[in-house]
């Protein structure tokens, strides 16, 4: 994360639309910004909540701080993962040794040892041949 000196001035800051918000509201901004997924979310495209906001200026860092680190933390024990079986047979969590096809994932051992919610999901007509 960015130091202090790097972030906005008060007089940029007061120039900031979000900062024009009454606190109340701006709190709510920064509860929808770090919320949790809609629905269940691919492990392969896992992406725990971005600090990026609280780099935007000294009082969003300040106001939005304990949110995003409360975010952060129930992001990978809260979610609902899953990993998909492609009709090829491939899952999509594997990592190919192709050069050209290899996929950066965005997450630590640590992250993963957290996770409490995962669900494979296969094709329909797998679970077909599988249920003969």
């Amino acid at each position: 994360m960015g130091n202090a000196e790097s972030l906005p001035t008060t007089a940029q800051q007061q120039a900031s639309s979000l900062m024009a918000l009454p606190a109340e509201l701006r709190v709510e901004i920064y509860e929808l910004v770090f919320g949790r997924p809609a629905g269940p979310v691919d492990l392969l495209h896992a992406a725990a909540p971005s600090n990026a906001l609280l780099l935007a200026c000294r009082q969003t860092h300040n106001e939005a701080r304990a949110l995003y680190q409360d975010a952060y933390r129930r992001y990978w024990p809260e979610t609902d993962f899953t990993i998909r079986k492609t009709a090829t047979g491939e899952a999509s969590y594997r990592r190919s040794t192709d050069a050209q096809q290899v996929v950066e994932i965005d997450f630590t051992q640590q992250d993963l040892a957290r996770i409490r919610h995962l669900r494979f999901v296969l094709p329909a007509h797998e679970l077909v041949q599988n249920a003969e």
